[in-house]
């Protein structure tokens, strides 16, 4: 596959990871936990947002983040934000 910049390269990743979340045949996150997450993303101080971030994704269970993490960290490297 030839890609002829890092937009196309960003655009064809993005494109291939939603396909594949929309493929799974549960949901990354629990949907529960959607808003409480958005509200813990939204608190002002940081050390408070991370510590409910952390409280949230541990009621997640271990499979969603196994898969979490790692695909975290491919976003980062790729920068697809």
């Amino acid at each position: 596959l030839f890609l002829t910049s890092d937009v196309e390269k960003k655009t064809k990743i993005a494109g291939s990871l939603r396909l594949w979340l929309a493929c799974l045949p549960e949901p990354v996150l629990p949907a529960r936990l959607y808003h409480p997450l958005l509200a813990a993303a939204s608190i002002a101080d940081p050390p408070t947002r991370v510590r409910a971030l952390q409280a949230l994704l541990r009621q997640a269970g271990t499979e969603a983040l196994q898969v979490l993490f790692p695909l975290l960290e491919f976003l980062h490297h790729y920068q697809l934000t």
